[in-house]
């Protein structure tokens, strides 16, 4: 979701860049309301970018339009509708070079970084994106605020690809396979927070409560074959490589609905924060070849606490420590879905906020740990 804010204060740029390579850029943004009481803002924004590289035959190409509404009929209401539009013709690949030759002895000679040993005319990556939502925010009274955020996003993405296995001891050549890939995403994600503002005595309380819920959905169709040896020192793209068929089609499933809590308590100086949520995920993975399936439910707690002291001269020394869930939608080699992410973080730090002076900054030690994590 692009995160450009309609304004009231009307205001625009149009800027155009460029670089070596060939690299060409532009865009716009223009915001401001729509109407003269100010309730309705409107902004609308957009890039183009296109370039090629270091590396041979590669060239990346994008662009984007982001248009956002905004009704805000009071100071206690606001609804902003959120859109993009977003297309990469043209990415490119920078594959893999060899080991000898580029950072060790080759007795072949020296391999030059821009040498591209895929397939000019066969490679691609190439992507359609467009997402729609929405960020709702109602005040109650000074105590009580509710948001509601919602998001859609669909896309598309073609990788055709050559790409290399391994060099050759005896000769300067290379051996490559060939990677056929389509794919189609959509999630659907909901944000549903209630804060308060509350006092017990001296301590004041900050305190968010909220539900979410994501589905995705991903269906991928993929194919893997054998695309010859190329010589790296003098590359002959003149042989043709076949297209590979699709050998593999998945559809894959991720339900997760999350409920969350926290406490933000200020005492004079003094912050703690203290955080709490259950995660109900549900991952399914069919085969659609097989028509065999594999489902997963997991059903975790996490959490978060932290303490800081604001000195009055903008220091503010702190400690926290969490743990972490996320599921996935993926499969491995095997077929059979991954194991969810877990880790646990601790941390130490100083954050300095000078006085009269618009800038924060910060020093952190921290030890994290993560499990499970997908390679």
């Amino acid at each position: 979701m692009p995160r450009w804010k309609t304004k009231a204060t009307p205001a625009g740029q149009i800027y155009v860049s460029s670089g070596n390579h060939n690299q060409f850029g532009t865009g716009f943004d223009t915001t401001g309301a729509l109407n003269d009481s100010q309730t309705l803002l409107g902004r609308v924004a957009g890039t183009f970018f296109d370039t090629e590289t270091q590396v041979a035959h590669t060239r990346y190409q994008h662009y984007d339009i982001a248009p956002s509404f905004t009704w805000q009929p009071d100071a206690q209401t606001s609804l902003t509708l959120l859109s993009q539009l977003r297309k990469d013709p043209a990415s490119p690949f920078y594959i893999q070079l060899p080991t000898s030759g580029t950072l060790t002895h080759n007795p072949f000679g020296k391999i030059s970084t821009g040498t591209y040993i895929g397939q000019p005319g066969y490679d691609k990556y190439q992507r359609e994106q467009g997402s729609v939502g929405y960020q709702f925010r109602h005040d109650f009274n000074d105590i009580v605020t509710f948001r509601q955020n919602v998001r859609y996003l669909s896309s598309t993405g073609r990788y055709r690809m050559v790409y290399p296995l391994g060099i050759r001891a005896d000769a300067p050549l290379v051996d490559r396979a060939t990677m056929n890939i389509k794919e189609t995403m959509s999630n659907f994600a909901m944000d549903n927070q209630a804060e308060f503002h509350l006092q017990s005595g001296p301590v004041q309380h900050t305190l968010l409560a909220g539900i979410d819920r994501i589905h995705t959905s991903v269906r991928s169709r993929s194919g893997y074959g054998d695309a010859g040896s190329i010589n790296y020192l003098d590359p002959d793209y003149n042989t043709a490589v076949d297209d590979t068929p699709y050998t593999s089609s998945t559809h894959n499933t991720l339900d997760q609905t999350g409920l969350y809590l926290q406490d933000q308590m200020e005492l004079n100086n003094w912050i703690l924060s203290l955080a709490g949520r259950y995660d109900d995920a549900k991952t399914k993975n069919i085969d659609l070849l097989s028509d065999s399936r594999t489902e997963r439910n997991d059903y975790v707690t996490t959490g978060r606490a932290g303490l800081l002291y604001h000195f009055d001269n903008g220091l503010a020394p702190y400690i926290s420590y969490s743990t972490s869930f996320v599921p996935s939608s993926s499969n491995d080699y095997n077929g059979h879905p991954f194991k969810p992410t877990r880790g646990k973080q601790s941390e130490i730090g100083l954050k300095y906020d000078p006085v009269g002076l618009d800038a924060l900054f910060t020093v952190a030690l921290y030890n994290l740990r993560e499990t499970n994590m997908a390679t």
